[in-house]
């Protein structure tokens, strides 16, 4: 049994305090410092979605694959990040009741990382537990699985390119702009694509 995911990752709540900016050692001048970190703090706040310690998850996209004949459906959970790590929690809780593994892009890196740490975040014990944060066995990573070496950092929209697979015309890069205007249908719906593309690199490489 497979478990399919991708998240789509926010900054945190508040912008960083412009103290927590740092500015390159040979900067001097207490005004340029000043001036350095107001002109850095935006980009600050912004690589918060990078850092599970600091940003939220927004939406998580899976699938799972029971290797069972039929329509294989990817869901998207969105909203409270409390909320739908929960719900993710219940789903993969009644979902597998026999031997899994999570399916990602740059996953042991990424993804298991982020659910791992919300999980303990939000006291859910379950979902720690089924999380194979220290288990590579339990995980199949693509992208790891694609590189050459393992300092071969491949985007999965190059890999999906190379191999003639259909993906999402916006990448993560997007997904600020898309939050900041409202538009979190549009972040859904790029979940959703990453999603079904991961899906048919599996089918073509494992």
């Amino acid at each position: 049994m497979k478990l399919y995911v991708d998240i789509e990752t926010i900054p945190g709540e508040t912008m960083p305090e412009l103290s927590e900016i740092k500015a390159p050692a040979n900067y001097k001048d207490p005004e340029k410092i000043l001036a350095y970190q107001k002109e850095n703090q935006l980009e600050a706040y912004k690589k918060q979605a990078l850092n599970s310690m600091e940003g939220r998850i927004l939406c998580v996209g899976y699938c799972i694959d029971t290797g069972k004949p039929g329509v294989l459906k990817v869901n998207v959970l969105s909203g409270d990040e409390k909320e739908l790590i929960t719900e993710f929690e219940r789903i993969v809780k009644t979902a597998f009741n026999e031997p899994y593994v999570f399916v990602g892009w740059n996953i042991l890196s990424f993804d298991i990382p982020w659910l791992w740490r919300k999980a303990i975040q939000y006291n859910l014990v379950t979902l720690k537990g089924m999380i194979p944060k220290s288990n590579p066995r339990m995980v199949v990573d693509l992208m790891k699985l694609w590189a050459a070496d393992f300092k071969d950092y491949v985007k999965m929209s190059g890999c999906a390119k190379f191999l003639n697979i259909a993906h999402s015309p916006t990448s993560g890069s997007d997904v600020y702009d898309m939050w900041r205007s409202g538009d979190v249908e549009a972040i859904k719906r790029h979940c959703r694509e990453d999603v079904a593309t991961l899906m048919e690199i599996d089918g073509r490489i494992t």
